[in-house]
């Protein structure tokens, strides 16, 4: 399993990889994809984006965020954020997103991009407040929180998503059986509630229809558009 937001970062972080994700791998099924949102620590006084945005300008360079890394996805959307507002924030790169969380909570860091679980029992126990979620809708476990999108972030709605792969030349047969067989575990009750509406499964697309020169390539490859997207990003 792998996540395809990992992925997308480095294609547009890294002019060369040990790997090529269209022409190295088979993939097989998505099966989850989770939102992101931007916390802050509770002292900042701040209740919304716009409050964020107001703050960020008034303290020009020094409010800091942190982020699970250089190059990790919470630091694009950092990034992102400067520049959907045009505000000069501080990024503070920790080795993942433990230490991370762990300063935020503590208020060494007040500002902080996340996926959703891995913040979401701190922001439900009250030590974070949540100011914005990315998706399409706001997140079942959060409703009152808003979208970038209803905020006029609309660049930041990314979600993080998880897929299973195959090596590239795997046979179409045993791609199909392994999908078929995700399809069947995501279904029981047990995923079914321990993903919620996390959970996502696709058709199988199979490695000869993922050639960067036909349509569905286009169609169906994240990884590579969002590597793109996040190339321009980081340059």
């Amino acid at each position: 399993m792998r996540s395809g937001s990992r992925w997308s970062s480095r294609t547009g972080a890294y002019a060369s990889l040990p790997y090529d994700v269209l022409t190295d791998l088979a993939p097989v099924s998505n099966v989850a994809a989770v939102p992101n949102i931007l916390t802050v620590h509770p002292s900042l006084m701040v209740t919304d984006i716009k409050g964020l945005v107001a703050l960020a300008r008034a303290q020009t360079g020094r409010l800091a965020y942190a982020s699970a890394g250089n190059g990790s996805v919470s630091h694009l959307l950092g990034e992102q954020f400067k520049l959907a507002t045009k505000t000069d924030l501080l990024h503070v790169p920790y080795r993942g997103v433990g230490p991370a969380l762990n300063d935020a909570v503590a208020g060494q860091v007040p500002v902080m991009f996340d996926n959703l679980p891995t913040s979401l029992p701190m922001v439900q126990g009250g030590k974070l407040r949540a100011l914005a979620v990315s998706g399409e809708k706001r997140a079942a476990a959060l409703p009152q929180v808003p979208t970038f999108a209803e905020q006029g972030l609309g660049d930041l709605n990314w979600v993080a998503f998880f897929g299973i792969v195959a090596p590239a030349r795997t046979p179409d047969a045993i791609v199909i059986r392994l999908h078929d067989a995700i399809v069947q575990v995501m279904a029981t009750d047990a995923v079914r509630k321990r993903l919620g509406a996390r959970r996502r499964s696709l058709s199988p697309i199979r490695h000869s229809s993922l050639r960067r020169d036909s349509p569905r390539a286009r169609a169906h490859a994240p990884c590579s558009r969002g590597g793109e997207d996040q190339g321009e990003l980081i340059r």
